[in-house]
């Protein structure tokens, strides 16, 4: 088929230049004998071979170019005009003494070309590229469709349905790049649902700290170093009353109250680094947004709790701020994204200390240095205790979390509660009255007993 499309634009070749030569001979004998005894017939025998010509330059391009339609398009239109324009110029243009050449004259101070003015001449070839112009922009229109259509996929997919319209061509390209961008419509949903249940179970501000758009970049020891502030939050009471509760109970019960710090910690620019059992590890750009959140949980379990009967309980938080390697370690099978540093076991240890001294929320200096000065944070200083050794930790006690009769009452005693601990740290006995005068104001200080307890095993 192809062999035969090939010999049929090769006639067609042929054909033009036979028909071409013909329209001329036929012409030339029109033009050339005298007025009064040319026929009119050679003249229209010579437009008929003309014709003869263009048609088979259009069967060429039918036949040779019959895939590239666009082309065929301004071919079959600007080939005819341009050949129908030759021809006209060279009837208009031909001299009166029969010599198949240009011929300017100058009669009168008008420039005219053989018989025809120069005004009118320039009025036919302005005509012609006006033409030939208009064609072009009408027939590649599409182009430029389909060229905004390509441009705004490369910036995702479109809302909107592409129109192109034209001829049976563009019809197809529309329907390809409506069927891409269908695909691409769907596939960026199935993206979208994907990614948002990997964030699940990896949390979205993690990817974005590590200078990553989604999931998909991350990589085995992709890392960055950073400054946050953590926070270990556990649930008291947990192992107890797990005991009395079934395996599918425990599950409901854990998870009721995990429900309840998830949303508080995203609320305040956190997020969930990881749940250890009963146990949650939550990171904070800030140390405001990690005070102002543990806050916000403690009240919340408390005032749920009191709903919960037997199963009521508390929570402990310790908060730490420190520098931190974020980053993805693991295997190339099995990855995981976590935080290393000496700060988060910082943090960790906070939240046991709580046990100790029977308090709530507890933070280390570090984080009241970092606090902005425009942060109100009511809050006490109680101790300097070794966390590994030869290494201290100074701590404070965040009372904002307490009912507003003994948070006024511990406010009300700071200052002689703070100069107690101190003296206890100096080693001096002096200090038990101290405490003795804070507990007969706030019963329920259970900081002030836990020293009481250690002046006395001395």
């Amino acid at each position: 088929m192809k062999a035969f499309r090939i010999f049929l634009g090769i006639l067609a070749v042929g054909f033009t230049g036979i028909f071409l030569i013909l329209s001329n001979y036929f012409f030339d004998y029109f033009y050339y004998m005298p007025y009064d005894q040319t026929p009119s017939e050679m003249f229209w025998v010579s437009v008929v071979f003309l014709g003869l010509a263009i048609i088979c330059n259009i069967l060429l391009f039918i036949f040779v170019l019959k895939d590239k339609k666009v082309v065929t398009k301004l071919y079959c239109t600007i080939m005819p005009i341009t050949l129908a324009f030759a021809a006209a110029l060279y009837y208009l243009t031909i001299d009166n003494d029969n010599v198949v050449r240009l011929m300017m004259q100058r009669s009168g101070g008008v420039i005219s070309f053989g018989n025809i003015s120069i005004e009118i001449l320039y009025l036919i070839v302005g005509l012609y590229f006006i033409l030939i112009f208009g064609l072009i922009a009408v027939i590649i229109k599409p182009l430029k469709q389909v060229e905004r259509a390509v441009v705004s996929l490369e910036d995702g997919y479109i809302r909107e349905e592409i129109k192109i319209g034209s001829g049976k061509e563009f019809r197809a390209i529309e329907s390809g790049l409506n069927k891409i961008n269908n695909n691409y419509k769907e596939s960026k949903i199935m993206f979208d649902k994907l990614n948002n249940e990997y964030s699940k179970y990896l949390p979205q501000q993690f990817v974005k700290e590590l200078g990553k758009k989604n999931i998909l970049e991350l990589s085995l020891g992709c890392n960055i170093q950073k400054e946050v502030t953590m926070a270990f939050i556990d649930i008291r009471n947990s192992t107890k009353t797990s005991y009395t509760l079934s395996l599918a109970e425990n599950f409901a019960f854990i998870n009721k109250y995990l429900g309840i710090i998830g949303p508080i910690v995203r609320k305040n620019d956190g997020y969930v680094d990881k749940y250890l059992g009963d146990g949650v590890l939550a990171v904070y750009l800030s140390p405001e947004s990690a005070l102002k959140a543990s806050n916000e949980i403690i009240k919340a379990i408390n005032q749920d709790s009191k709903q919960l009967g037997i199963y009521s309980t508390t929570v402990g938080i310790g908060i730490h701020t420190g520098r931190v390697v974020m980053g993805v370690i693991g295997d190339k099978k099995r990855l995981s994204a976590t935080i290393i540093s000496e700060s988060v076991n910082s943090a960790s240890y906070l939240e046991k200390l709580n046990r100790k001294l029977g308090t709530n929320l507890l933070f280390t200096k570090e984080t009241l240095n970092k606090l902005n000065k425009n942060c109100i944070v009511n809050y006490r200083y109680v101790g300097n205790f070794e966390f590994v050794k030869n290494t201290n930790l100074s701590i404070f006690e965040c009372l904002d979390s307490y009912e507003p009769k003994k948070r006024e009452n511990l406010i009300k005693t700071k200052t002689d509660f703070e100069n107690a601990v101190r003296c206890f740290e100096l080693g001096g006995g002096s200090c038990k009255k101290a405490f003795e005068k804070i507990l007969s104001i706030e019963k329920t200080d259970k900081v002030s007993k836990y020293y009481i307890d250690k002046l006395k095993e001395k």
